[in-house]
């Protein structure tokens, strides 16, 4: 689905006062992820620009009289813009003014459908500002380069808030307005984010055993002990989410333990027990990744999960997510290994500090890592598998599962999205699930089954860094509500 998120900005409030269009800039998203094409065009208005507009925005006459006319523009601003939905901010105020343009140049009005996100924020919060300032202040979106009104700048924002206001957070692409240009291109491949229904890799036995073992759980079914929200098999989430979850593991007598977090009835799934984990943030896509991964460049990182690019922001997403939610930092000193890699009195002061205004929502991760001139250890995590949250979900996941040994540092669950928090070994967490006093959802059980048996981390991690990449699970379990539970069809 290919929708373009776009602003304008004018000499004024009403076309039919003869005021004029100034600038248009247009994001294009697919499936709610921005793919980096963009639009960009200043346009000589023939005609002054009134003192308050131009305090709204900054753009005079003076700046405006040598750049071209709308009519000059036109063609290349409606190949752009297809014949795809408008995303806006006051929608009929943008599409109102571009239809006067358009007519004005002997133009046909535009017939795309219109989503006008101040409807959108109003139905959500209602009786609460819906302001674009407010709105980012609402999702912890950065608008300080938001001085004056710019359509460059508030279309990126506006992409970033309808993303939020949907639900569907993005993995995207560098949305800097450095880099916009009229009519500018990427070579972003949509193939990527299309849903990849692959052949299951469970056997008919594996199937029946999984089937008799569903049963056995019957009205203390851990369906009954989560919060979720249940879909109806139409309103769920088209394209999930993209996330990192990581099973941090320990030696220990003999045998070895993860890392697990109770999640807070306040959020979705609360009440399960799972690995450290979240969404992928834009700060962890980077166009500098050797900067912070050395050791592994993105070519390598892509090809492992078979995407075209920004693979490696899975890896930098599981890092920053396994410290904010169990305090372990998979980061070395430059130069020498995790391992080896000693935290001073100091360091550690530093990492408190910015934990702290982390949890307060601040997003300033690797704004720590520079300051501790620390990189991201990618070459200690080994990816495993795979899994989409099934259709029965409203919101939905599609999450990277990595494995990594832990530090000397002390895990502990962050008090907020975490409410507890123990180190468990892999079959005594099975067998807890199974007699209904340690409740996890599928993946996380299929993610310990797999690393049963195990009693050595070293061991554990070659042999899921040594593994084909068509021999790790990629998986979208099927479920039907029955009698208003869940019954799982396949996977």
């Amino acid at each position: 689905m290919r929708q373009v998120v776009l602003d304008t900005e004018t000499t004024g409030l009403r076309p039919s006062e003869g005021h004029r269009v100034i600038e248009i800039a247009a994001i294009e998203i697919i499936d709610y992820l921005p793919t980096g094409k963009t639009y960009q065009q200043y346009i000589n208005p023939q005609r002054d620009v009134p003192d308050s507009s131009f305090k709204v925005h900054g753009l005079s006459y003076e700046f405006l009289k040598d750049k071209p006319l709308f009519e000059h523009i036109v063609s290349e601003f409606l190949e752009f813009l297809g014949a795809d939905p408008i995303i806006a901010h006051n929608v009929d105020f943008d599409v109102g003014f571009l239809n006067y343009e358009l007519n004005t140049c002997g133009k046909e009005s535009l017939k795309n459908d219109k989503i006008d996100t101040v409807s959108i924020a109003r139905e959500k919060f209602p009786g609460q500002s819906v302001s674009l300032d407010a709105l980012c202040k609402r999702f912890a979106i950065d608008n300080k380069q938001r001085e004056k009104h710019s359509a460059t700048i508030d279309t990126e924002l506006l992409a970033r808030v309808y993303i939020e206001l949907m639900d569907a957070r993005e993995l995207s692409l560098d949305l800097s307005t450095k880099s916009v240009t009229a009519n500018s291109t990427s070579s972003f491949d949509t193939e990527k984010i299309k849903n990849r229904n692959l052949a299951s890799r469970i056997s008919d036995q594996e199937k029946k055993l999984h089937e008799e073992f569903i049963q056995t759980l019957g009205k203390h079914s851990i369906w009954n002990k989560i919060n979720y929200t249940a879909s109806d098999n139409t309103n769920y989430q088209k394209v999930p989410t993209p996330a990192a979850s990581v099973l941090l593991i320990r030696d220990t007598k003999q045998q070895i333990e993860v890392f697990m977090i109770k999640r807070s009835m306040k959020t979705n799934f609360g009440g399960v027990w799972v690995f450290p984990g979240g969404k992928i943030d834009n700060e962890d896509i980077s166009n500098n990744y050797l900067k912070y991964s050395p050791h592994l460049d993105d070519a390598l990182a892509s090809e492992r999960l078979g995407l075209k690019k920004n693979g490696l922001s899975y890896w930098a997403a599981c890092i920053r997510e396994c410290f904010e939610e169990s305090g372990i930092l998979l980061a070395n000193k430059k130069g020498v290994n995790l391992k080896n890699t000693v935290l001073n009195k100091d360091d550690l002061k530093i990492i408190d500090q910015y934990k702290s205004k982390i949890l307060q929502g601040e997003n300033i991760f690797y704004q720590m890592i520079d300051t501790l001139n620390l990189e991201l250890a990618t070459n200690e995590l080994a990816y495993i598998s795979h899994w989409v949250t099934p259709k029965i979900e409203k919101r939905r996941y599609s999450t990277r599962f990595f494995i990594a040994r832990t530090t000397d540092q002390v895990a502990v669950h962050d008090g907020v999205e975490g409410v507890e928090s123990k180190w468990i070994n892999p079959e005594e967490a099975l067998q807890e699930s199974k007699s209904g006093n340690f409740p996890m959802i599928m993946p996380t059980i299929k993610n310990l089954e797999m690393i049963c048996g195990f009693t050595d981390t070293a061991e554990l991690l070659s042999t899921m860094n040594n593994k084909n990449k068509s021999d790790i699970p990629n998986v979208e379990p099927v479920f039907e509500i029955v009698d208003g539970e869940p019954k799982l069809i396949r996977y």
